[in-house]
């Protein structure tokens, strides 16, 4: 697969003064950086949904099967009752809430690491650091084929660059993104061989390799966005041929479509995710703003404030409006002037652009633009060079946005988000261990600004092989002070000071706004019964509590910035105020 051998249809970025061999030292490069980059993530150990899934697949939870470890909400009422009457999903999660994703191959490798490795964590997170390579490899093949010989190790160096790569490679959990990015893409090369005058076996090759991508996570769906966009503008035949070339891609995603459903996989009821299938507006109504809010980050190094802070979503917006005159200034002025090499850069563009499309079911993150980064190293890696021939302001100012934002802003990331995550981790686990639970308590997280620890309290103690607790409740994650009355031996009031629960993106996980909160809503719970007694919107300001045993057999505790502190109800007639503290993220921002 080298630069030089492309035929006409599938052209090359060839020179004008001839194809230039690459050295095979200057090839291993982006290998080489692959692995330096990952070498921190070894350390990050297990962190959030890694716990629950481990769970499993020892056993210890049965609410879903080593082959569905992302199943987090089945969609059936009945399933979800007991999550919610004991915990640890919180009493506003939709009844029917489904959040259900069809990765049998990634949990089968979460299953083996946990069977075979235990709770060594170093050797699990090589696993990850292998796919990653391999992913690499994979890109670097598909750049000698399709580009020229000068900017080859450069798109491949800002591929092994990119921070959509981070939390997948340290991030167990998040390993799916890897394993079905990697077969994806090795499908486009052997798709791109088939189109080359190759044997069918290559394009019978391309959807075995497809279909097991896509039995590895969604993420291979937005890959397979560089199939049709090859097709559709990189080739120059007729339509009808290429149309029926992409035949055999199509059937594979239409039965997965079909499968997808048949085993009751999706989203309903969150905001997080949407299913493009079943709430078709709703999709239709966020998609806009949430393709700005990752353009906008992609193309000005910007961190993934969507979630982290919430405060500067208009931020990212802001910035995608900016960066599609950015981005039309920089092809008019950097693209290839030669026809075959536009072409080629363009269906890998636009092949990265669709590939965006299928995240915007969940909220912008890098972690999901890892198939964005094929597409996106090559361009960048043309443009640096087309700015580099520029003398003057423009040479500079090119040169500092794309190596600015898409190398230095994106090192930094994965030096800074290891850190991070492991911080997470720690302070979580330590949190919880904090609190001294010697079994069958009944735990109520009275408020919390920190999802995590408020959220994974019993997969971290199960994790630690801990005792478990009897139930696992939380009362408020709202990201404002809390109020807490006691009105009598057995009733408690709560109301949120200057503001309204489900707000933040993590209690909308469980519950849309569109699934409004109602007053008179009451939910049963372990030992209590919660109601909402007053809603602004849709969204609850005051609760009450309703005890069906002394106070004295639950343990209450509260998110205090520092951990999870117990917390004893105030007297009969009386209140307390619950202040706003920082979550563990916020910390790190501010140095603490």
């Amino acid at each position: 697969m080298t630069g030089c051998s492309a035929p006409a249809a599938a052209p090359c970025f060839t020179p004008r003064a001839g194809c230039r061999t690459v050295k095979p030292v200057k090839r291993s490069w982006p290998l080489v950086l692959t692995v330096v980059l990952g070498l921190p993530s070894l350390t990050t150990g297990f962190v959030l949904d890694d716990w629950m899934q481990r769970a499993v697949a020892r056993g210890q939870l049965t609410f879903t099967g080593p082959l569905e470890l992302f199943s987090f909400g089945s969609g059936r009422a009945e399933d979800l009752a007991p999550l919610i009457h004991r915990g640890p999903f919180p009493w506003f999660t939709q009844p029917d809430l489904k959040l259900r994703f069809l990765r049998p191959l990634s949990s089968a490798l979460i299953w083996f690491d946990t069977t075979v490795f235990g709770d060594a964590g170093v050797p699990q997170h090589l696993h990850s650091l292998a796919w990653a390579l391999a992913m690499t490899a994979v890109a670097m093949a598909l750049y000698r084929k399709l580009l020229a010989p000068p900017v080859v190790v450069l798109a491949g160096v800002f591929f092994a660059l990119d921070d959509a790569r981070v939390l997948p490679t340290m991030w167990l959990a998040n390993r799916n993104a890897l394993v079905a990015s990697t077969f994806s893409l090795l499908a486009l090369g052997l798709h791109l061989e088939w189109r080359s005058g190759r044997s069918r076996w290559f394009a019978v090759g391309a959807v075995v390799s497809a279909a097991v991508g896509l039995l590895a996570g969604e993420t291979a769906v937005a890959c397979l966005a560089y199939v049709a966009a090859y097709e559709l503008f990189g080739r120059v035949e007729p339509w009808r041929e290429r149309l029926v070339a992409l035949v055999p891609m199509a059937a594979l995603l239409a039965a997965y479509v079909v499968v997808y459903k048949l085993t009751a996989c999706g989203a309903r009821g969150s905001a997080t995710y949407i299913d493009p299938a079943s709430e078709p507006l709703e999709f239709l109504a966020q998609a806009p703003v949430r393709l700005l809010g990752s353009i906008g980050a992609q193309t000005f190094g910007l961190p993934d404030l969507w979630l982290t802070l919430p405060a500067l979503r208009v931020v990212l917006i802001v910035a995608g409006v900016v960066a599609v005159p950015v981005w039309w200034l920089a092809w008019r002025r950097w693209a290839p002037v030669d026809a075959a090499q536009r072409r080629t850069l363009r269906w890998l563009a636009l092949g990265a652009v669709g590939s965006v499309l299928p995240t915007l079911a969940t909220f912008p993150a890098a972690r999901l633009m890892t198939a964005a980064a094929l597409g996106l190293g090559a361009v960048v890696a043309v443009f640096v060079e087309g700015a580099r021939r520029e003398i003057g302001a423009r040479r500079f100012a090119g040169t500092v946005w794309l190596v600015g934002c898409f190398g230095v802003s994106a090192a930094l990331a994965w030096g800074l988000m290891p850190v991070a995550f492991r911080t997470v981790g720690e302070r979580t686990r330590s949190a919880v261990s904090a609190l001294n639970l010697s079994g069958g308590e009944r735990v109520v997280v009275v408020s919390s600004t920190e999802f995590a620890a408020a959220m994974y309290g019993v997969p971290v103690l199960l994790e630690e092989r801990r005792p478990e607790p009897t139930s696992w409740h939380v009362w408020s994650m709202a990201q404002k002070a809390l109020e807490v009355t006691r009105v009598t031996e057995r009733q408690v009031e709560l109301r949120v000071v200057d503001g309204v629960m489900l707000e933040s993106v993590f209690e909308q996980n469980f519950r849309s706004p569109a699934n409004p909160v109602r007053e008179g809503d009451a939910v049963a719970l372990d030992g209590q019964r919660l109601t909402v007694v007053e809603a602004r919107g849709g969204f609850p300001v005051r609760l009450r509590v309703d005890l069906e045993l002394a106070a004295e057999a639950f343990t209450f505790v509260w998110w205090n910035g520092e951990g999870l502190e117990r917390l004893e109800l105030p007297p009969v007639g009386q209140q307390r105020v619950l202040p706003r503290t920082p979550t563990v993220f916020e910390r790190l921002l501010t140095g603490a």
